[in-house]
């Protein structure tokens, strides 16, 4: 591009070049990124311009658009204190221009806006982040640049980002467990996500259901979920050669009573069901396309209910994508389901990446990489100690030439010196990518990291390796601080003090050691089914007629037999998320009403709108009885899916959602129905329907339903 500029063209204007970088983002090395290019380019353009000095061919821009001061302050503490590799062209640098500019804040905030989440193991830590999202979702704020002004948080607003991609199915279910869903950006594990397992079982087992081992992980999916327990119970013998009665025949022969005698009420009504259901499945099994055959179980067995709401959208693309893998196989020719099994065996053992599911409302997962050029308002940065895999652990080491290294190559525990360059090369390029990761967050900025024996430990190539030690030893103070203590402070010497809101996990959801899936301890375990946050309303099954427009209102309301399912909606989501009707103010309720309007519906309510008017006299009308008082003060969860199978001759799926499950005492669960409109007689139905769901959710319990309307008093069921 300057080539020419020295020969003298006879130009009538003076050619110029403008090059934007910065060296401090260089962090896609293993593409063969440099990160000298950026200083070359500058000596280059000095050389260009000889008579000009260095000031005036660099500019250094130093104010952010992105980030608050307080996170401002911290990056430029943070980056002040991680160590400098002298001597070396590629390392990481922090100089006086680099810094960034701090403008005094406009306003009076004293929140905190840096977070760590540790606990001494990665599952706890894994549900502190979650249950820190959870929190930010129901009482965090957030600056939106489009409106100028403070909004709820959303799932949207937050980013997750790690070292590698190793730990987002983790964090991915950790979410689920609080209801919030979560996509995982550019994310491989396709054949690892739960639904994807699930009907890789599926089709094992059908194309070889004489086999004890492909009957066992059939039993442990999803379609059936047979607990552990009952497995061993119907196990053979482990000293026999052959078992006579193995785990493939208690599907498609018989069962011994001895074997059946073993199962609790639960398992054997479940294993019922399976006979029975397989049975009808293997005899099409050479009679329907293999792609048919698994439209029709997904259909009859109501898998797709089984999938936690929070990761429904991710779940139905997989499923979806599986389905087209065996279809598109098995148009090539004839495909036997032992074919398929196989294809599909093949290409599990590739990186294949998750189904694409557009990350709406959805927290994202992503590494440090793909979040480059991207920003949250609220970040956490995960898996602090975890390394890359890398290092010393591969046993042949390839270094390519760069400027006046040599290539080499190394095996073992032989280490050339081009080696160990490249070792301290890479140290230098995590420096970086640390100053990329912090500097995505606008508004909140959390670390995360599991902790060895108190303390942070990095593994090489992780990010604590780079971290200063002063802030790593942050987390030690964290760690040894009481349980009550929340904040936790890292006085950097001669600069100030930042504080740090301190997240440990409550209750860590119970996970099933073989499919690591969220289980209850018992049937009668309420305890473990956690509130969701924000969940999408999804309108129950009907039972006799459709739902007139009339609602609990006068009839000289303005907005009387308008809009009615958009004013039972949000009355209905208030109440799930106050938990427990706390707000009495008409304003208040008003304005909570609007937000949930705006950001569940995408409709805006106006202060004076007649229908927010009314919405707010229907909450009022539920909410301030005190029988809804005391129900809402036991353990209780909204919104719950279910399905089940209804007799019959011809078999129906039963699908809904209770508006509220309460779980009143040891022996007895509430079905609690609010009802915004008039009493119906097909209420009454529709109730029935969900008492019968219960008794199959807690058959060892009292199952009673409640159907509050607006203002009038409660009928008991």
């Amino acid at each position: 591009l300057t080539g020419s500029w020295v020969e003298g063209l006879g130009v009538s204007v003076e050619p110029s070049i403008f090059v934007v970088g910065d060296r401090k983002q260089s962090i896609y090395k293993f593409r063969n990124a440099n990160a000298l290019v950026f200083d070359d380019v500058v000596d280059h353009i000095g050389r260009l311009r000889p008579e000009q000095a260095e000031q005036d061919v660099r500019i250094s821009r130093k104010k952010s658009w992105r980030s608050g001061p307080a996170l401002l302050n911290f990056v430029n503490h943070l980056c002040d204190g991680i160590e400098k590799e002298k001597g070396r062209p590629d390392a990481f640098e922090y100089r006086v221009e680099d810094r960034f500019q701090i403008e005094p804040s406009t306003s009076d905030d004293h929140q905190l806006r840096l977070g760590l989440a540790i606990a001494d193991k990665e599952r706890p830590c894994e549900v502190a982040v979650a249950q820190e999202i959870r929190r930010l979702l129901i009482d965090g704020e957030v600056w939106d640049k489009k409106l100028q002004k403070l909004r709820r948080v959303e799932p949207a607003d937050v980013g997750i980002l790690s070292r590698s991609r190793a730990s987002h199915r983790e964090f991915e279910r950790a979410l689920a467990d609080q209801g919030i869903p979560a996509a995982v950006y550019k994310g491989l594990g396709f054949f690892d996500a739960d639904e994807s397992k699930d009907l890789l079982a599926l089709i094992r087992f059908l194309a070889d259901p004489d086999s004890d081992l492909r009957a066992a992980a059939f039993l442990r999916s999803g379609f059936v979920r047979l607990s552990d327990a009952a497995l061993q119970d119907l196990a053979p013998p482990a000293n026999t050669d052959r078992p006579t009665s193995g785990l493939a025949s208690v599907l498609v022969a018989s069962v011994s009573p001895k074997q059946i005698s073993k199962l609790d009420d639960h398992d054997r009504r479940i294993l019922e069901q399976i006979r029975s259901a397989v049975a009808t499945w293997l005899k099409l099994v050479d009679r329907v396309p293999a792609a048919d055959l698994i439209d029709r179980i997904l259909q009859e067995s109501a898998y797709v209910y089984e999938v936690p709401q929070a990761r429904i959208a991710q779940a139905l693309e997989n499923i979806k994508k599986m389905r087209s893998m065996v279809r598109r196989f098995q148009n090539r020719g004839y495909a036997t389901l032992a074919r398929i099994a196989d294809h599909l065996d093949t290409l599990s053992l590739d990186d294949e990446p998750n189904a694409f599911v557009e990350p709406l409302d959805s927290v994202q997962l992503m590494t440090i990489h793909a979040a480059k050029g991207l920003e949250f308002p609220i970040v956490f940065l995960v898996d602090l100690a975890r390394g890359t895999g890398g290092g010393h652990g591969n046993r042949v080491r390839v270094v390519t030439a760069l400027g006046d290294r040599n290539p080499s190559v190394s095996v073992g525990e032989y280490k050339t010196p081009e080696d160990e360059d490249e070792t301290v090369s890479n140290k230098e390029e995590t420096k970086r990518l640390l100053y990329v990761a912090a500097t995505r967050a606008r508004d909140y900025l959390y670390f995360s990291s599991k902790l060895d024996e108190g303390a942070v430990k990095g593994r090489p190539g992780s990010l604590a390796q780079v971290l200063p030690e002063t802030f790593l030893s942050v987390f030690e103070k964290a760690a040894q601080a009481p349980a009550t203590e929340d904040t936790v402070q890292w006085p950097v010497k001669g600069k100030g003090t930042h504080s740090f809101r301190v997240c440990r996990a409550t209750v860590v959801p119970r996970r099933d050691s073989d499919s690591d899936r969220t289980v209850a301890s018992s049937d009668n375990d309420f305890a473990t089914l956690s509130p969701r946050v924000r969940l999408p309303h999804v309108a129950a099954s009907r039972v006799g007629s459709v739902e007139s427009p009339n609602r609990a209102l006068t009839e000289e309301s303005s907005t009387a037999g308008k809009s009615s399912r958009l004013l039972g909606t949000l009355v209905h989501r208030l109440l799930a998320v106050q938990q427990r009707p706390e707000v009495t103010q008409p304003e208040e309720i008003g304005r909570r009403l609007r937000e949930i309007a705006q950001t569940t519906e995408s409709v805006a309510l106006d202060e004076n709108d007649h229908a927010l008017s009314d919405a707010v006299t229907l909450y009022q009308g539920i909410a301030g009885q005190d029988e809804v008082v005391q129900l809402l003060q036991q353990p209780c969860i909204h919104e719950v899916p279910f399905s089940f199978f209804l007799p019959g001759a011809t078999p129906r799926v039963m699908r809904g959602t209770v508006d509220c499950l309460v779980r009143e005492d040891e022996t007895c669960v509430a079905v609690v129905e609010f009802k915004t409109g008039k009493p119906r007689h097909e209420d009454r139905a529709q109730l029935e329907a969900y008492l019968q769901a219960a008794r199959i959710f807690f058959p060892d319990l009292q199952v009673r339903g409640r159907l509050i309307y607006a203002g009038q008093p409660a009928s008991e069921k």
